[in-house]
């Protein structure tokens, strides 16, 4: 009953192969992203000043994952190639997502289901389990960093796609079409002995 009643509450993995020359790594299935602050990917940005010593900032990280965490997470394809001075990361993600309804969005105008989207912990009541799998969530994207001696700088660009499944459709009544966005950012980084300087500027 636990296999074939309903879909699996929580389920991830991932295959990743790593090379030496222009594709340096390559992953299928579940993915985290870390471009910049995360201004655009909502990963790594800090919400206090205890984070900032965490960990290193990166300007660019992609890394498998398989885990109970169920937030910032893509699933799909994505790929990082070593072009020497130039590092280019394309990433592509689709998955279903379950929404919180403990307030009601507008029907009257397209929606942005992003932020109606639960995170984390287990279904433990009737009304968090009608809110599984309501939602799409679909996102793909480029960054590319430059190294230039104590200087890096990086720009992204991402597209994202979300709207209702067809479950979600008739469990809310609502038929308009999915909301599409873009989000841009520029990085930069730069570093000399002990003395480090780094930001990003997001545009939208």
């Amino acid at each position: 009953k636990g296999l074939w009643g309903y879909r699996p509450e929580h389920l991830c993995g991932f295959l990743e192969w790593k090379g030496k020359r222009i594709l340096e790594q390559l992953i299928f299935g579940s993915y985290r992203l870390n471009n910049g602050l995360g201004l655009t990917q909502g990963a790594g940005l800090m919400h206090s000043p205890s984070g900032i010593h965490s960990r290193p900032l990166l300007l660019s990280s992609l890394k498998p994952y398989a885990g109970a965490g169920e937030s910032i997470i893509h699933q799909g394809f994505a790929c990082k190639l070593n072009l020497g001075m130039i590092k280019a990361v394309f990433w592509s993600s689709f998955q279903t997502v379950d929404l919180s309804l403990q307030k009601t969005p507008s029907l009257d105008e397209k929606t942005d289901w992003a932020g109606f989207i639960r995170e984390g912990g287990n279904h433990r009541s009737p009304t968090e389990l009608s809110g599984r799998n309501l939602a799409y969530l679909g996102s793909a994207g480029v960054q590319v960093v430059v190294s230039l001696d104590r200087l890096r700088l990086g720009v992204q660009y991402a597209p994202e796609i979300n709207g209702l499944t067809g479950r979600g459709k008739d469990s809310l009544q609502y038929f308009e079409g999915p909301s599409l966005y873009h989000a841009t950012s520029i990085q930069a980084q730069w570093k000399l002995n002990k003395f480090e300087l780094y930001g990003e500027f997001a545009p939208g």
